[in-house]
């Protein structure tokens, strides 16, 4: 007699991630595969990047090798072709058949001005990718998932967005907004779920792109304002939304995980 299975919940699930090719995205991607997902779409603005994360997820996980796909390279930095290119990258996915679950953790480098120098080209374009980007997504994506409150959207905010350092006012509001996103989205799209997840400062490859010395400054600074002392490790805080894909009776939510960050 076979055991019992309750708690499996993403066996067998088809879940796309945008931004899945590094950081956060690509440990949900794992994380993922791990749960016994049939199919985990990764998607990125570069295709070098999607090629890149396919080769190393298939060999990390040689027997779920066939589970991971590589979406097309989706843009969605550039206001006049957003729309169609997030419509674009869920028609790729048809073919495999209908998605469980859509995580959106794209983001571009965040070029905060202060606000005596800001314009409205560059306020707009702050919230482009994140902001502007999880509203088209949840647009699209209800006709390409499956009907029910089995299937969710996850999207991605932050720790700043509730707890603003100086300099930030230009384009933090965004990701405030986000959080009223996912709670008004989870009404016009219900059943659907959708929450958000709120990361505090996070251990990933974008810290590779500064000198080692100024690493171990800014990862005191940030231990320093954490009650946990350690900063988050992205094995962890995927947790949080492969939680939001399994929970059922989660929606509307927003979800923290940022080492005692907001408590400091």
């Amino acid at each position: 007699m076979p055991d019992q299975t309750k708690f499996n919940k993403l066996a067998n699930k088809h879940v796309l991630i945008l931004g899945g090719t590094s950081g956060i995205g690509y440990g949900v991607a794992e994380a993922c595969l791990e749960s016994g997902a049939a199919r985990v779409i990764v998607a990125s603005s570069n295709s070098e990047r999607i090629s890149k994360a396919v080769s190393k997820l298939t060999s990390a996980y040689p027997s779920r090798a066939s589970a991971v796909v590589g979406g097309p390279a989706t843009d969605l930095s550039n206001q006049d072709t957003i729309d169609a290119n997030i419509k674009a990258l869920l028609e790729s996915t048809v073919a495999g058949g209908k998605l469980d679950h859509v995580v959106m953790t794209a983001g571009d480098a965040l070029k905060y001005k202060p606000i005596a120098e800001t314009d409205m080209p560059d306020m707009i374009q702050s919230g482009m990718v994140r902001y502007f980007g999880s509203l088209l997504l949840a647009k699209h994506c209800p006709s390409y998932m499956n009907p029910g409150p089995g299937s969710s959207l996850t999207l991605t905010s932050g720790l700043m967005a509730q707890k603003p350092r100086p300099g930030v006012s230009s384009g933090i509001g965004y990701g405030a907004a986000i959080f009223i996103l996912a709670k008004s989205l989870s009404v016009d799209l219900k059943p659907l779920r959708v929450n958000v997840i709120s990361p505090g400062a996070v251990l990933t490859e974008f810290w590779g792109a500064f000198p080692a010395g100024q690493v171990e400054a800014m990862m005191k600074m940030f231990e320093e304002k954490m009650t946990t002392g350690v900063m988050g490790k992205v094995e962890d805080v995927a947790e949080a939304y492969i939680y939001c894909m399994k929970d059922a009776n989660m929606a509307g939510e927003i979800v923290s995980t940022n080492g005692g960050g907001l408590a400091m």
